[in-house]
């Protein structure tokens, strides 16, 4: 029997790393953690601004988060009995509500390396960069699945050009990747269809946005609300979350032109942009967007789909043939969501401890790791191909397991604003 060569990233044949100092193997998870904390400041941003509850073993596969709610102000004028007749009485029930939810998970994985004669090189050319790639699709699938959540659960959506202030009451639910679930396709390209001139995000529907939620009695971030700590930029502000499109766009907003008083200092702690002393902006570099098939008839399901940030030019005869490029469809979208934050944990993520002890070393939390545990395709003297175990120890993966969950106690707390894309000197339609 002779062992099938499985090509490394660089084509070399593999060799056996029995030889490899197994005191070095048994750092590699620290190192890993180490990486990963690196990474973490860098590609997380929704973990940043929502709230954070913890879940503990043997919590059972619902959890329940159960809220006090204040005693509702029923009145809009008060006129109580004069002192010489017998008092009126109020009578305060503060009451409880309950919002369930449960985890989910997603496993993440390298292709299979073997190792190179010179282990050292092959650490740290190879692993090294695997290892920071994994890293930030494992902190960036956390940040896109919390970002997906709020927006289909979100109560209200806003689109600047809509009737009124913009903002209507939208379906509520679990989101799907086909689109059918939650704030669906159907729904969203039925709207968008019936609005003659979607706006853009400018500085009059920010600041309507702004009034919604000061409707429904939500209120600004304040103190040390952050967990992470960046809250001082915050203080008495909503976050803004939103791409540097739009962002780029408030230097051309009519109202800043005209009145010129706006403050867009620059600020500390990754928030930049006071909007007027409400609103701190926190840009993300892969908004969520919206691209129109223009083939398909407007209010149809397939008139929208959700283009990914990246592509690969997987064109053999281009010179960048297999490079990483952005997605032209997601460049050219014509719409785009950002996020209006209101203070007080409207959303928390959940953050789940370790697994049983049974279980071992079992890497739930999303920790990338090392594993010699593969399966090795072989042949024998026939050409005939079977798997067999990794037992020469000749190849090795990366691996990582990450258990997630988040819940909306207050979905009325994050309003999503899908708008009209606009880049340089145009006139935007001032919705």
């Amino acid at each position: 029997m002779a062992a099938i060569t499985i090509p490394s990233i660089d084509n070399q044949a593999c060799t056996s790393w029995t030889e490899l100092d197994r005191s070095l193997y048994n750092k590699l998870p620290v190192y890993f953690q180490a990486k990963q904390a690196e990474q973490f400041k860098t590609w997380s941003i929704w973990s940043k601004l929502l709230g954070e509850r913890k879940w503990e073993q043997n919590m059972g596969n619902l959890g329940r988060v159960i809220q006090k709610e204040f005693a509702p102000t029923l009145r809009a004028h008060a006129f109580p009995s004069a002192l010489s007749s017998a008092a009126k009485k109020d009578i305060i029930a503060v009451r409880e509500r309950t919002t369930d939810f449960s985890l989910s998970h997603q496993k993440f994985e390298s292709p299979i390396f073997n190792f190179l004669p010179n282990f050292q090189d092959f650490l740290t050319n190879h692993i090294d960069f695997t290892l920071e790639n994994i890293n930030q699709q494992v902190i960036r699938f956390n940040d896109i699945f919390a970002r997906s959540y709020v927006f289909h659960q979100a109560a209200y959506l806003m689109i600047p050009g809509l009737a009124k202030d913009g903002v209507v009451r939208a379906p509520q639910g679990t989101g799907s990747s086909d689109g059918t679930t939650g704030k669906s396709n159907a729904y969203l390209a039925t709207l968008l269809a019936g609005i003659p001139n979607v706006g853009s995000l400018s500085l009059n529907a920010i600041n309507l946005a702004c009034s919604h939620l000061d409707d429904q009695r939500m209120r600004p971030f304040s103190g040390s609300q952050l967990p992470n700590g960046d809250s001082s930029p915050l203080d008495q502000m909503y976050a803004l979350v939103l791409g540097s499109d739009a962002y780029n766009q408030f230097m051309y907003d009519p109202w800043l032109l005209k009145y010129k008083q706006l403050d867009l200092n620059l600020n500390t702690k990754g928030f930049k942009g006071n909007l007027f002393g409400r609103v701190m902006c926190k840009l993300e570099d892969m908004p969520l967007r919206i691209k129109v098939d223009t083939t398909k008839l407007p209010g149809n399901p397939d008139y929208i789909t959700w283009p990914a940030p990246e592509t690969q030019e997987l064109n053999p005869d281009a010179s960048n043939y297999g490079e990483t490029i952005p997605n032209p469809n997601y460049v050219d979208a014509e719409f785009e969501v950002a996020f209006l934050v209101a203070g007080g944990t409207p959303f928390e993520m959940i953050k789940v401890g370790p697994p049983p002890k049974q279980f071992g070393d079992m890497p739930w939390n999303g920790r990338v790791r090392m594993t010699d545990k593969v399966s090795v395709p072989c042949l024998d003297e026939n050409g005939n191909v079977y798997n067999d175990t990794n037992k020469y120890e000749e190849y090795l993966q990366l691996i990582a397991h990450s258990v997630v969950g988040i819940v909306g106690t207050q979905k009325r707390g994050i309003l999503p604003i899908l708008f009209r894309r606009f880049r340089g000197a145009r006139n935007p339609v001032a919705a």
